[in-house]
């Protein structure tokens, strides 16, 4: 009877024992324990009753399939009673519940041999945790066995690893949303768990210092980060059992946790030169405003709440955050003082291939805009006195000048023709055409200096200094003119002539006199005055003669041409010519001439006597 009895506790422990293997997934005895003492540590466990119990500290090594686990004792105070263990992942029959057993595994991952935990204390600091969270009893370490020996602190590694734990479920933040084509970021990861990943960056340059990632990104296109918590190991974490023994836990992986990030790439900056079109250079000015079209979605484009580009006082405006695509930069019609009004877009292309590295601006896309300044033009009417002869009068009336020469000096630097002209300096020399007009044009705007230098030899030389002042007017005016009207005068001289008798030299009036030209037109006819004068004070420059036309009856005509010239302002020219007096026959009678006299008055009375009586 005893027999049969001792069968069947045998076959119910054996059906109990595999029933419980069966409910744990368990490998039975698939699991070797090794046992390594570390020298000089005991472990104190002092009871919540009371009373004290010392361990010698040992590091549990679980051989299994020819791969060795880290194993920590999930017992405190229970027997080690076995060296053959039977493995599960199954935690449920060892009275834990899943958030004990899902720390025991973090502290098991970042306790010892994790990363640089290779220090015996982080065994000693993770088993501590392990027993603290699943008893009630203090526990600590010391050197000696007879409780008399030195605390060993393991206060430092116990919070290395609660920190690795409390930031497991932690994936890296960041602040920054957004990159710029060619940009260099630093992203600052706002949890601190960055180092616990490893990082891959798509459409982007990266490295890693000090638990931030920085970004470069040559290319069009968002930035993708993708981080995968970087793995210890290879082996899933495993529970132990065996009869009478206590309960081990052993290293494994754990949730490798993966997070991505996404930079949205805002485009590239866009450079804006602003040129003179003259210079080629930049217009060193601020204040000139630009528009950007957008002429693939047919738009005007805003950046940053801005919609109209504001220049520099280097002549530049710089556009944030354009998108590749096809563009094209208006001028904005207002603060072009100096300059005209360009309204021709300029388009270009944001692209790879259309950005370059600037010195001063980094990644951009380069943009010249060029404006044309308004150019001044001189224009001369020169006019001259001609001498005319009418109703025998002398006057004169303007005609333009064919041939004078004027120099156009600056008073400022400027650039003409490509060349740069220093102040007061001649810019050109300019002479009249068949209308008497003298242009010169293209010229910067500022003061110039206007000297006639030649004109005709019988005009006289005007040597004032004009001043023209070419002044900005607006945006729409391209060419400002200047005027000057100027007039030459003759050369101009004086005429005196006197008439006398040539045997008394007594002034004869009324004799009339004639002025011809070398072309033998009479220019000028006048009678002498009571005192034989005749003067004239404007006689034009040139080659003349006089000719007597008429004289007093008891006088013989002159025959004599007087000739002189006229050939330099004021000059006085004094003539006389003289009349010779008539000669008459003596006032005596012959005695013959009183005969006939007397016999032609008798016939004559005869005739008239006659003709009566006939009658």
């Amino acid at each position: 009877m005893n027999k049969i009895k001792k069968i069947l506790i045998g076959v119910i422990i054996t059906a109990f024992i595999l029933s419980f293997d069966s409910c744990v997934n368990a490998s039975v005895n698939d699991t070797k324990l090794v046992v390594k003492d570390i020298d000089g540590v005991f472990a104190v466990q002092k009871y919540k009753t009371g009373g004290s119990r010392m361990y010698l500290a040992q590091i549990y090594e679980m051989h299994k399939n020819g791969e060795v686990y880290i194993g920590y004792c999930i017992e405190l105070g229970a027997k080690l009673n076995a060296t053959t263990y039977s493995s599960t992942y199954d935690y449920s029959k060892f009275n834990i519940s899943s958030e004990d057993a899902e720390y025991l595994k973090l502290v098991a991952y970042y306790g010892y041999k994790y990363s640089n935990h290779n220090d015996y204390k982080y065994y000693l600091a993770a088993q501590e945790l392990m027993w603290e969270r699943l008893g009630d009893d203090e526990v600590y370490w010391t050197s000696e066995e007879d409780f008399n020996g030195k605390t060993i602190d393991v206060e430092y590694e116990k919070s290395k690893i609660l920190d690795y734990v409390n930031k497991h479920n932690l994936k890296p933040s960041f602040t920054v949303s957004t990159i710029n084509y060619g940009e260099k970021i630093v992203l600052e990861d706002k949890n601190k768990v960055l180092g616990f990943y490893d990082i891959k960056v798509s459409n982007g340059g990266m490295s890693t210092h000090a638990g931030k990632i920085i970004i470069e990104t040559n290319n069009f296109g968002d930035v993708t980060i993708s981080m995968k918590r970087r793995i210890n190991n290879d082996n899933k974490e495993m529970f132990y059992y065996a009869p009478g023994s206590q309960n081990i836990i052993s290293v494994g992986v754990i949730n490798d946790g993966e997070a991505s990030y996404t930079l949205k790439n805002k485009g590239v900056k866009i450079k804006i030169n602003k040129k003179d079109y003259e210079t080629k250079e930049n217009i060193l000015k601020e204040g000139f405003y630009f528009k950007l079209y957008d002429m693939t979605n047919n738009k005007y484009v805003c950046l940053d709440d801005v919609c109209e580009f504001r220049t520099n006082k280097d002549g530049v405006a710089i556009l944030p955050n354009v998108p590749i695509g096809n563009y094209k930069i208006e001028e904005v019609d207002k603060g072009l003082d100096g300059y005209l009004y360009n309204s021709s877009a300029v388009e270009f292309r944001v692209d790879n291939e259309s950005v370059i590295d600037d010195i001063d601006y980094g990644k951009v896309v380069s943009v010249d805009f060029y404006n044309k300044k308004p150019t001044g033009k001189i224009i001369i009417n020169k006019s001259g006195e001609k001498f005319i002869y009418q109703d025998n009068n002398l006057s004169y009336e303007d005609i333009p000048l064919i041939g004078v020469k004027f120099n156009v000096i600056t008073k400022q630097d400027i650039f003409y023709n490509g060349k740069l002209i220093k102040k007061g300096q001649v810019v050109a020399q300019i002479t009249t055409d068949e209308n008497g007009v003298a242009i010169i044009d293209n010229l910067e705007l500022g003061e110039y200096e206007i000297q006639e230098v030649s004109t005709l030899d019988n005009y006289i030389l005007d040597d004032s200094k004009y001043v023209i002042n070419l002044e900005y007017k607006d945006q729409y005016t391209d060419v400002i003119e200047g005027k000057l009207n100027i007039k030459n005068e003759l050369k101009k001289g004086k005429l005196y002539f006197k008439k006398i008798a040539s045997d008394t030299n007594l002034s004869l009036e009324g004799v009339t006199i004639a002025i011809y030209n070398q072309d033998n037109e009479k220019i000028y006819e006048a009678k002498t005055d009571k005192n034989g004068n005749i003067y004239l004070d404007n006689l034009a420059y040139g080659t003349y003669y006089i000719k007597e036309l008429s004289t007093l009856d008891n006088y013989i005509l002159s025959n004599d041409i007087l000739s002189f010239t006229i050939d330099d302002d004021n000059k006085e020219v004094k003539l006389t010519m003289k009349n010779d007096k008539l000669e008459m026959p003596p006032k005596t009678f012959n005695k013959n001439y009183s005969t006939i006299l007397i016999i032609m008055l008798l016939i004559v009375s005869f005739c008239l006597i006659r003709n009566k009586s006939m009658i």
